[in-house]
């Protein structure tokens, strides 16, 4: 999903850094104390996931983890994004510096509507439907990151339809792979720790059942 320098054009690149930059804001603002450890956290697990590298092919690509950053973290999603795009580049090399309004935009956009459709409709039922729902919404996130991507490509030169084609279908094995690891963890999250999936304690399968047998 990362871009190198010199790669896109001026008015893509500035379009990328003035998205990011509303995005930020909006995530930054109000962020109380008791939010940082989340944000921080789900930080480091956006990094971390960027150095498990599947192989596909001549070339392999990362977990990004969209929608369950979306699901976990709301809009907050843009500040946690842009860091670990932030830190990519510095530690890794990954991706370039002019680039990293454009890569979060493609990255925490959807993730933030995948997070807002979870919130929406699935906070409060059963786990296993929560789990099911974050694994769709991570199928989405993923395409529309990729969609994305593509456009930034082809908007910066004609000549890039080509590979910004060839990207949308080497990435699209991701959007299984994405759900195969976010389902299992919405799971567990939604077991051990409900408040993160906006949901309160006791909404269990368990509750469910319990409230049908009534």
């Amino acid at each position: 999903m990362h871009i190198s320098d010199g790669v896109l054009s001026a008015p893509v690149l500035a379009a990328g850094w003035a998205t990011c930059s509303v995005g930020v804001i909006a995530s930054t603002w109000k962020l109380d104390d008791d939010d940082l450890p989340q944000v921080a956290v789900m930080t480091s697990v956006f990094f971390v996931a960027s150095f498990l590298h599947v192989p596909w092919g001549v070339q392999s690509f990362h977990l990004s983890l969209p929608a369950l950053m979306g699901i976990v973290l709301g809009k907050r999603v843009f500040v946690a994004t842009a860091v670990a795009v932030l830190f990519q580049a510095l530690l890794t090399a990954h991706g370039g510096f002019t680039t990293i309004g454009v890569t979060t935009t493609i990255l925490a956009a959807p993730a933030w509507v995948a997070g807002l459709i979870f919130q929406r409709y699935l906070a409060g039922r059963t786990v296993v439907t929560q789990s099911l729902g974050a694994a769709v919404l991570s199928v989405g996130a993923i395409l529309v990151a990729v969609l994305l991507q593509g456009l930034a490509l082809v908007a910066s030169g004609e000549e890039f339809f080509a590979l910004a084609t060839w990207q949308v279908l080497i990435l699209l094995p991701l959007t299984v792979v994405e759900a195969l690891v976010t389902a299992p963890v919405v799971l567990f999250l939604g077991q051990v720790k409900p408040a993160l999936l906006g949901s309160r304690p006791e909404s269990t399968d368990v509750r469910d059942a319990d409230a049908s047998g009534d």
